[in-house]
Parts: structure tokens; sequence; C-alpha cells
């Protein structure tokens, strides 16, 4: 066996060992490979034959976080392809280069960073609200939970001058889901708070149409469960 041959198996046990698990996002399809990530170089080492490739977003299944996949190098010894290296950026990084790409607005990178932060925290604690519901069906559950995921995806997308509208769409979600787990659900509070939601899906849909649609899907859903 060759030294390429070797460091491929060293690295395959590697990864597999001491690696995690990675949500590999593109488009509208996702599958699951294993990595090895180095935070301070920002890389990921993936397998050898792992299906990844720029414009991938690399997302935890446990903590949610994503990583914007940049470049792909693959690491050759001995013409044997011994693993892929991604070179991705954070939301924040992200968040710094699209300000920076946007001259003209005043919105500030640490804004846009908490922002982001406040996006993915209440929409987590949303999904947790969701889990927790009481006399709801699971298939509910798990289509409340599918869409939120959607819409935290979709919200990730957010040009940065529209980041207070997005924020907006998040606290519009969780009044929706909080007044839904209320032991008995005033129903002229949800109607507004639905309305408020699609009001606040509609003026994101210039910029991220697809936040509409989903905020209707949770509107569908969520009608039934406070009496309307």
């Amino acid at each position: 066996m060759n030294t390429g041959l070797l460091l491929r198996q060293t690295t395959k046990e590697m990864i597999r060992t001491f690696g995690e698990t990675f949500d590999i996002v593109r488009g509208d399809s996702t599958h699951r490979v294993r990595g090895s990530k180095h935070e301070k170089k920002r890389t990921i080492a993936f397998l050898h034959d792992a299906d990844v490739q720029a414009g991938d977003v690399a997302r935890s299944p446990i903590s949610g976080v994503s990583l914007y996949v940049m470049h792909i190098e693959h690491d050759i010894v001995d013409d044997v392809v011994v693993s892929i290296t991604a070179q991705y950026e954070t939301d924040y990084s992200r968040a710094r280069r699209q300000v920076a790409s946007a001259p003209s607005t005043t919105i500030t990178i640490g804004a846009v960073y908490s922002s982001v932060l406040n996006i993915q925290s209440q929409l987590n604690q949303v999904t947790q609200q969701i889990a927790a519901l009481s006399q709801v069906d699971t298939d509910t559950k798990q289509a409340l939970t599918e869409l939120v995921a959607q819409l935290q995806e979709a919200l990730r997308q957010t040009p940065p001058e529209h980041a207070a509208d997005a924020e907006l769409v998040t606290k519009r979600v969780d009044a929706v889901v909080q007044e839904a787990a209320a032991a008995k659900p005033d129903t002229e509070v949800a109607a507004a708070n639905l309305e408020s939601l699609k009001k606040a899906a509609t003026n994101l849909a210039a910029v991220l149409p697809a936040v509409l649609p989903i905020a209707m899907q949770i509107i569908d859903r969520v009608r039934p469960l406070v009496g309307l």
C-alpha cells in the first residue's frame, strides 16, 4: 500500500473517531457527512469521497450553527486523494463581507452580527416550544418544526439592511407559537398575532420571496391550534 492510501485510511479513522456530523445543504437537498473542523484555520476536513462543494452550507444538526463553504481543495499524496478540505466562513464573517460589499449602508457590523444571533437564538427557542406543545399530534409538531427550520434557513440570507425586518418576522413567529402553547388560547390575540406575522413576512417578500409562503404555512398549521 502506497503512502497516499495509508494516509487516506489514517485520515478516515481520525474523522470517524474524532470528527463530527454535518448536514450538507445544497439548494433544496440535504445529506449528512462526517468532518473534522479546525476553527482557527476555518477549515473542515472531509473523507476523500465526501459530496461537498463550494456554495454548500455545512450545518451542525446539534447546535444548528451553519458554516458556508467558500473553497474546496483535494489533498493529494502519491496521486491519491487523501481527504477534502473545505474553507468556510461563519455567519459573522459572512455579515462582515455583506456589509463591506454595500458601502452605502449605515448598519454596523456589530449590529448585523447581533441580529443574526438574535434570529437564530429565538427560532431555536420556538422549536423547543413546539416540541413542548401539549395536546398537539406528532405530525403537526413535526410539520411546524420543519417549517421553522426552513424559515431559519431563509432568514440567513437576509441582506444587512433588512435585518430589523427579519427580526420582526422571528418575533411574530415566537408570539404565534406562544399563544398556541397557552392552556386556553385567546382567539382574538391569536388572530392578531397571525395577521402580524403575515404582514411582517409580506414586508420581506421583495428581498426574500421564500419567507412569505413559509409563514403562510405556519399560519395554516397554527389556526386550528388556537381555535380559528
